[in-house]
């Protein structure tokens, strides 16, 4: 009698355990193709952000955030938006967190998320140097930056954002 009881709790348990899998497995897959989604219409902005310069308009905005320019990195198939500000960063576009502004003599400092595939900086770390990097800014001017350093450091290193860029245009790039 023990062992049938003790058989029955088995398959009920193994039962809701195979439930709560599928449900995981199925959330993680709508979840990124959901981003993937996402992905292809912050694509679809960078592409059109010339034309949307163009109208003159007194603010561009991509899901209801402030635009500053876009990012491509053709080396890592990368076109993304760059938001105004990281506070309300989202999966699928970069943000500026600190600095001159994009295409200004000085440093700015972008950054984008990379903890999964289909993330703004998820290829970051596939990144050499001599890479190029466009940046196009709401003026309409589009420069392009070379790699000329790549490295790891820890969050508490701001070594970064201080150190002189001599009157040169300089972007960093980091993830979190």
């Amino acid at each position: 009698m023990l062992s049938e009881k003790y058989k029955n709790i088995l398959i009920v348990s193994s039962i809701i355990m195979g439930i709560i899998l599928i449900s995981l497995v199925g959330y993680l897959g709508i979840n990124k193709i959901k981003l993937g989604s996402r992905m292809k219409k912050a694509e679809a902005f960078v592409d059109d952000f010339s034309n949307l310069i163009s109208k003159e308009q007194s603010e561009i905005t991509y899901q209801e955030r402030k635009v500053a320019g876009t990012i491509e990195i053709p080396s890592i198939s990368l076109k993304v938006p760059i938001l105004e500000e990281t506070q309300t960063l989202i999966q699928e576009a970069a943000g500026i967190l600190t600095g001159v502004g994009l295409n200004k003599a000085g440093n700015t400092v972008i950054v984008g998320q990379s903890y999964y595939k289909n993330t703004a900086f998820h290829d970051i770390e596939k990144l050499k140097t001599e890479d190029e990097i466009y940046i196009l800014d709401l003026s309409g001017q589009k420069k392009t930056y070379i790699i000329n350093n790549i490295y790891k450091t820890h969050k508490e290193d701001k070594k970064y954002i201080t150190e002189s860029t001599k009157g040169n245009t300089r972007i960093t790039l980091i993830t979190n």
